[in-house]
């Protein structure tokens, strides 16, 4: 496998080597580079732990980092890729259902970013309590309510925030904070006797994860396999995929699967690899 590239040199030295499949996988891995010393000045890497179920499966716990998930890397990397300018004048605006809005409290009091986070008025209280328990003090971070639906809330976001505007995955700076996880498992697996992965399973919801875990992992290992897995009640990338076109609010169909509740086992899940 390729070395973990330290700087932006490095990162566009492998371009002389074809792992590159677009222009987008490009700058998708430049931008895992760039994210990764802040990464690496903020958070401790998470453990690359062998499953149980076999000896040649391993699991990557971002369950146990900062924030309780993978998306404190994406705000991060967001956060302080912002101008000294953008940090002391802009109020940035992003969209979450609960974990990034964490992430981007955490960030943004870190890099002294001034934000307004909004949510769907649907959200549950226990995530809400949770959220409003770590705002800042000072006000610089906030929090708004709007519409009954993650979409409708998001593009809210968009519309207040215009050209400051931070999606939780559409966003190559969130993106490549998210792909630094595959630098970490190529500097994890390599203390485990260099071992090269076959495929790597990533779960889907907008993309950001498994666009930066993808492009990077390719970048590394051009013959590994990237496998990702959603919820059969919302396997929105399976069915575009198959439509041939990204699928709107409502033309993706749902299953009927007996609805969540606590302690729940986990739904039937659909794969999708590249």
């Amino acid at each position: 496998p390729n070395p973990i590239p330290q700087s932006r040199d490095d990162m566009q030295a492998t371009t002389t080597t074809p792992t590159y499949t677009s222009d987008l996988h490009q700058r998708l891995a430049l931008s895992t580079t760039e994210a990764f010393s802040i990464i690496t000045s903020h958070l401790a890497q998470t453990p690359l732990r062998r499953s149980a179920a076999g000896s040649s499966l391993f699991m990557k716990m971002e369950n146990l980092n900062k924030t309780g998930s993978f998306k404190i890397r994406g705000a991060l990397s967001a956060a302080f890729r912002l101008t000294p300018e953008e940090r002391s004048t802009a109020t940035f605006t992003t969209s979450s259902t609960g974990n990034h809005a964490l992430a981007c409290i955490e960030a943004f009091r870190l890099a002294n970013v001034r934000a307004k986070i909004f949510m769907p008025e649907t959200v549950s209280e226990y995530k809400l309590s949770k959220i409003r328990g770590l705002l800042p003090a000072d006000g610089s971070t906030t929090i708004e309510l709007f519409g009954k639906d993650c979409a409708v809330a998001e593009a809210r976001a968009r519309e207040v925030g215009g050209s400051f505007y931070i999606s939780p995955y559409n966003d190559l700076r969130v993106a490549g904070g998210q792909g630094t996880i595959a630098l970490e498992i190529q500097s994890q697996l390599e203390s485990e006797g260099g071992v090269e992965p076959k495929e790597i399973f990533v779960p889907v919801g907008g993309g950001g994860l498994i666009c930066g875990i993808a492009a990077t992992a390719k970048m590394l290992w051009p013959n590994v396999k990237i496998v990702g897995v959603s919820p059969v009640r919302s396997a929105c990338l399976d069915e575009s995929v198959k439509a041939g076109r990204i699928l709107g609010e409502g033309e993706v169909s749902a299953s009927e699967i007996p609805k969540f509740y606590p302690g729940a086992l986990p739904p039937p899940t659909k794969h999708h690899s590249s």
